[in-house]
């Protein structure tokens, strides 16, 4: 045979094999088809249940198998127990849920009723933290979630939720319930928006639909308030208001509280409070300033979104998602107003290679521009020696006396500008600001190296540092100054032995130093120093209780001849009794509309007044007081005193105290509650 006849053989052998390999592997493939097709065709039993989840209200959660899709999904399904008018309400959420359909919604994949007849839903397993567990953990100080979830993190998250928002607002539906334990995070970043057993359209239907809502009782963890349903804190106040009716502000406005969260690592109220209070200070828009460490921008943004009235929030999610973009990208939100300087703060921070570049230019120029003027200082400085030297005639020498004269009279014109700004806070009527006292040290520094012999400028200069506490400071500056400013130098000096100038009195300390400098000097001008120094203490102390021992001692100087003294605060409640003898004078000067009382810093929300004349109450419309105690109070009753409380809700005074004329000349926000006499 020969070498082609071997070949066609061996080719026709290769054919042949290869031929029975692609009829077995069709075989093969066959088979597999089959066996698949036949395990879904004869499925007995589609879902599998591994393990409860949660259970809460009248439904409960579960994993199961899902053998069809070959999976593990969550799966919602009523309680046995559960009444049949809470089947159409547990569909219409699952429903609802399964009709947004975007990447940052938790996916429905299956709606049914089981064997037993009771109504279930299908949907994607939860997988990773909820934005709650992870602000927890912050919060507990975990390094490893702080170096998983830094602030960019986290606004990058909420500009996800914001995206699911959006979505679900452009298909008419509103949530209702966004809070942070409603948002599931995964390890790789993805943000699911989570029940939406309260959400609901908002078309002309709306009110038909909204009484065919989910029952409360399927809601876990949500206490009714009235009418309102939703999570105390995290609802907007028109969701608490009885007959208000909701918008897609209403989200924004919990959204500002998802972001409150965030970036303070808490919640807006106090985890003491209860279900009314939370709900009486959202009615009432009391919301506690975040830390003044949240940059500026989120905190106007956090303060738009929740605004009281809705047509003050942001108009969409879009608008709220941009504002978190700006700030994210160095920009101004449109909530702060930015000035100048903040724009070109934040024009720096986004161009800070080319601005670096630019300053190392300006830079070369000025020094080449400095050592210039050296240049020219130096020679004029040559030029004005031989002019001196050449000066002998007396009137030349008077002009530049009366040229010296008139540098001084324009100096001290400065200086009673100056002083002038200082007086406008120099009383309780605002919080000293610091700008204006450094300024004026530097003015009469400059004062003293002209004329060392003033000792008006040294005295002014030693009252600014005692103001500030800088006290070893201010008794260095008093050392040669008249006698009448003894007190003041003895008491820095006592009390610069107590801290260094870069401390801060405790409280009980600044109490001692003001009773101390009143019976010290009986000047007027010392009630004055006395309320310049407390308010610039009282405005850098975050320490309600604090705060109370400081504003004691102020009403004991105000009103010399109070005895039995009644003053009994707590801070936690914000409840202050105050009363006793000879308590006439809450403020500096009580004929002074403008003055304001010092218990302000105590931020009461209760005022129990005991032993005291009705007429006081003129001196304490500056408070926001909500409820006023006065079944202890003497004299006459007016409605006038109360038309400048603009916050206060509630009056008590004993049975027959206030008259029916009374009580229809308050104003309408004010109610009378009538108790026996306080013990």
């Amino acid at each position: 045979m020969s070498d082609r006849g071997k070949d066609v053989d061996l080719f026709d052998g290769v054919d042949e094999r290869l031929a029975q390999f692609f009829e077995m592997s069709d075989e093969e493939i066959a088979d597999e088809h089959d066996s698949l097709y036949i395990r879904i065709r004869d499925l007995d039993e589609r879902y599998s249940p591994i393990e409860t989840i949660a259970v809460g209200g009248m439904k409960e959660i579960s994993r199961v198998y899902d053998a069809r899709a070959d999976r593990f999904v969550a799966m919602a399904q009523l309680l046995p127990d559960a009444p049949e008018d809470l089947y159409e309400p547990f569909l219409r959420e699952a429903c609802l849920t399964a009709r947004l359909e975007h990447p940052n919604i938790i996916n429905v994949y299956n709606i049914g009723v089981n064997d037993e007849g009771r109504p279930f839903f299908t949907m994607e397993l939860k997988v990773g933290d909820s934005l709650s567990d992870i602000l927890k953990k912050l919060n507990a100080g975990s390094r490893d979630y702080m170096r998983r979830y830094p602030l960019e993190e986290l606004l990058e998250i909420f500009m996800k939720i914001c995206d699911a928002m959006a979505y679900a607002h452009a298909q008419g539906v509103v949530h209702l319930d966004l809070k942070p334990s409603n948002v599931q995070v995964a390890p790789y970043g993805e943000v699911k928006v989570c029940d939406w057993g309260l959400g609901r359209f908002l078309d002309p239907n709306a009110e038909q639909r909204n009484k065919r809502r989910l029952h409360v009782d399927l809601l876990n963890t949500i206490p009714p308030f009235g009418a309102a349903r939703g999570t105390p804190g995290y609802m907007a106040p028109e969701q608490v208001e009885r007959g208000a009716s909701v918008s897609y502000q209403t989200d924004i406005y919990s959204l500002g509280v998802i972001l409150y969260t965030i970036l303070a690592l808490k919640d807006p109220f106090s985890s003491e409070d209860d279900v009314h209070a939370i709900m009486q200070k959202t009615l009432i828009g009391e919301i506690p300033p975040l830390p003044h460490m949240v940059p500026l921008s989120l905190r106007s943004v956090v303060e738009k979104c929740m605004s009281h009235e809705p047509g003050k929030r942001y108009a969409n999610v879009e608008e709220l998602r941009m504002e978190i973009r700006r700030y994210i990208d160095a920009f101004p939100t449109t909530a702060e107003s930015a000035g100048m300087m903040r724009r070109a703060r934040l024009f720096y921070k986004r161009n800070r290679r080319i601005c670096r570049t630019g300053l190392v230019g300006l830079l070369s120029v000025v020094c080449v521009a400095i050592l210039f003027e050296v240049a020219l200082i130096e020679r004029n400085r040559r030029a004005l020696a031989a002019r001196l030297a050449a000066i002998e005639s007396k009137q030349l020498y008077e002009q530049e006396k009366d040229a010296a004269a008139d540098m001084k009279r324009e100096f001290s014109g400065e200086l009673k500008f100056m002083s002038w700004q200082f007086s406008t806070v120099s009383s309780q009527s605002a919080p000293a600001d610091e700008y204006i006292y450094n300024e004026l040290l530097r003015r009469l520094e400059m004062a003293g190296d002209l004329n060392p012999s003033d000792a008006q400028s040294r005295v002014g200069r030693g009252i600014i540092l005692f103001t500030l506490q800088r006290f070893n400071e201010a008794a260095e500056v008093l050392e040669t100054t008249p006698n009448w400013a003894w007190a003041i130098r003895e008491l820095a000096q006592q009390y610069g032995q107590k801290k260094a100038d870069d401390q801060r009195l405790s409280a009980e300390a600044m109490a001692s130093l003001i009773r101390e400098l009143r019976e010290r000097s009986r000047r007027p001008s010392t009630i004055l120093l006395i309320d310049r120094m407390s308010a610039y203490d009282l405005s850098r102390r975050e320490d309600l209780s604090e705060c109370a021992v400081v504003v004691e001692a102020l009403l004991e100087v105000y009103s010399e001849g109070w005895s039995e003294h009644i003053y009994r605060y707590d801070a936690g409640a914000r409840h202050l009794i105050l009363g006793g003898k000879g308590l006439w004078d809450l403020k500096s000067d009580r004929l002074d509309d403008t003055a304001l009382s010092p218990l302000r810093w105590l931020r009461l929300h209760t005022l129990e007044l005991r032993g005291m004349g009705f007429s006081m109450l003129q001196q304490l419309n500056d408070l926001s007081v909500v409820r006023l105690d006065l079944r202890d109070v003497s004299g006459s009753v007016s409605a006038d005193v109360f038309q400048n409380f603009l916050l206060i809700s509630e009056i008590v005074v004993r049975p027959g105290r206030m008259s029916e004329p009374v009580r229809n000349e308050l104003p309408s926000h004010i109610s009378v509650v009538e108790l026996p006499e306080s013990l």
